[in-house]
């Protein structure tokens, strides 16, 4: 029993010499059980929460933050309390708060209804949203002020401001009531009008603009309906407010949350050559599909947002990748190593649409992948040769997770790996590299797998790189190495002619397995 006392009050000793002070030190005071919620519910209009857990190694290090939170919300006319709550002692709260098992967090409650704060750790930003809270709307009444405020907002995709103009003042009260949910957006500004004279003002300079209208600008568009016709308010501006594929992130993941649609989700990485043209790609599809599914991406360079991908059933390294963040947790994912073209990316959605079962496996499974006569290297080796290599570089990049095409076309390669070892020549290296368990360096185009790059001497950009766009046939594969080798090869022509059992691909069964990929979709 002592050494039990004595194990434990080392932890907290060990614990508060990590942390500056402990959990559930600083609130108005300490939310404990249900009926309390309940209570203050029915007594506070607003309020925020500060969840935490005794049972979280890191949540003490957010405690000198709601320190200064605190002696800043006591400044704050009207005052809004603070309250805390330890959710490892009391898990009630998990009925309410969305995403209660992410610790700390704070939310904001206003008539009983829970929003999440994902913002920074700033005690600004806590006290604009909660004023978002308090008061939704920001109201002017100078015409300088609404011809400023109309001015294309910056600061990318994820910006937007609305404008209501409010000459009856019948549509002011169901306004402000649908935009509640929007409280959380951080970067929406919402802005109104109800001054007559200012609005008969507006209307002279702006005549496209109503007596009762909504006004919702982006970086990229603009857009006006009338009030008297648009019923939904929060409906019009949540399916206005996203692009056709804007890049998601903790600014504007609200908007996407917010619409009923069906969310597909790109990952891509942002810093890769061949990024741009995925991402023209996917938006020529996204557009088919608009008013049915939201499509947004996200980049893989952030590593919370590679752990997501894992999440949604895309356990290789492979970008551009596919999934729908389904409700239900059922995976619906894009086959990692399919060619990323428009087509099979229409084809993939419609399945879902039409209620078709994905079939591939989300866990990783190596296919039987013959290249025992091969060198294959790892992200860090092929990043560490040097740019102005004297040789060229050949490389087989292929999927070893459930890809048929890579099982099946590896053993040409293995031939190709036998003949260049007998060649034994210094100016041609041949590797291979699996694109399922390893980063794809930025210089390497990944639309497509199992494929063959050339990457001259002297050379790492993509301008450069030539990619093999024939037939997996040993002669072919030989003939293209010796035309597009920087230094003249000197390939025999033994290695450039159809002697090798390897080579005998029937094109019909070669067609039959892309066949069969795209069934999978």
């Amino acid at each position: 029993m002592l050494t039990r006392i004595f194990l434990l009050s080392s932890l907290i000793a060990l614990c508060l010499s990590e942390c500056e002070f402990p959990v559930m030190s600083f609130g108005d005071f300490n939310l404990t059980s249900e009926r309390q919620l309940k209570d203050i519910i029915k007594k506070e209009r607003v309020f925020l929460l500060g969840l935490t857990s005794s049972n979280c190694d890191h949540c003490c290090e957010s405690e000198p933050f709601y320190q200064t939170l605190v002696e800043t919300l006591a400044k704050y006319k009207p005052r809004i309390p603070f309250i805390r709550h330890n959710a490892y002692l009391s898990p009630f709260i998990s009925k309410y708060a969305s995403e209660s098992d992410i610790l700390p967090g704070i939310y904001g409650i206003k008539k009983g209804v829970f929003f999440k704060y994902h913002d920074l750790a700033e005690t600004m930003k806590v006290l604009k949203f909660a004023d978002r809270l308090i008061s939704p709307v920001q109201y002017m009444n100078k015409i300088e002020d609404v011809l400023e405020y109309l001015k294309t907002p910056t600061g990318g995709f994820d910006m937007l401001k609305i404008l209501a103009v409010f000459d009856d003042s019948d549509y002011k009260q169901n306004f402000e009531k649908q935009i509640e949910p929007f409280s959380n957006w951080f970067s929406t500004d919402i802005r109104a009008v109800s001054d007559k004279d200012v609005i008969k003002e507006l209307r002279n300079l702006r005549p496209d603009i109503g007596y009762n209208a909504l006004v919702l600008m982006r970086q990229d568009a603009t857009k006006i309906t009338d009030l008297e016709i648009t019923e939904n308010v929060n409906k019009w501006i949540s399916h206005n407010c996203i692009g056709v594929a804007d890049e998601m992130s903790p600014y504007n993941f609200q908007m996407y949350s917010s619409v009923n649609s069906p969310m597909l989700i790109m990952f891509s990485n942002s810093k890769n050559n061949f990024h741009s043209d995925y991402l023209d790609v996917y938006k020529k599809s996204a557009r088919k599909f608009e008013g049915k599914v939201r499509f947004g991406w996200l980049d893989i360079s952030n590593p919370e947002y590679r752990n997501k991908k894992y999440d949604l059933g895309l356990p290789t390294e492979i970008v551009p990748s596919l999934g729908f963040n389904s409700r239900n947790k059922e995976h619906y994912v894009f086959p990692e190593g399919l060619e990323f073209s428009e087509k099979n990316i229409d084809n993939f959605v419609q399945g879902f649409l039409d209620g078709k079962k994905s079939t591939y496996t989300s866990v990783y499974t190596p296919r039987n992948i013959t290249l025992n006569s091969c060198q294959s290297l790892i992200l860090e080796e092929l990043e560490a040769i040097d740019s102005d290599q004297t040789f060229d570089l050949v490389i087989f990049i292929y999927s070893s997770h459930n890809s048929k095409n890579s099982e099946k076309y590896s053993p040409i390669f293995n031939t190709i790996c036998e003949q260049f070892t007998f060649l034994s020549l210094d100016y041609i290296k041949v590797f291979t590299f699996d694109a399922a368990t390893n980063q794809i360096p930025n210089f390497l185009p990944t639309s497509k797998f199992p494929k063959i790059v050339l990457i001259p001497a002297y050379s790492k950009t993509n301008t450069n790189i030539i990619e093999y766009k024939g037939d997996f046939k040993t002669e072919r594969i030989m003939k293209f190495i010796q035309d597009f080798s920087t230094i003249e090869a000197d390939i025999p022509d033994m290695f450039t002619k159809e002697y090798t059992r390897n080579e005998k691909v029937n094109d019909d069964q070669e067609e039959t397995i892309e066949e069969n990929q795209r069934e999978e979709l």
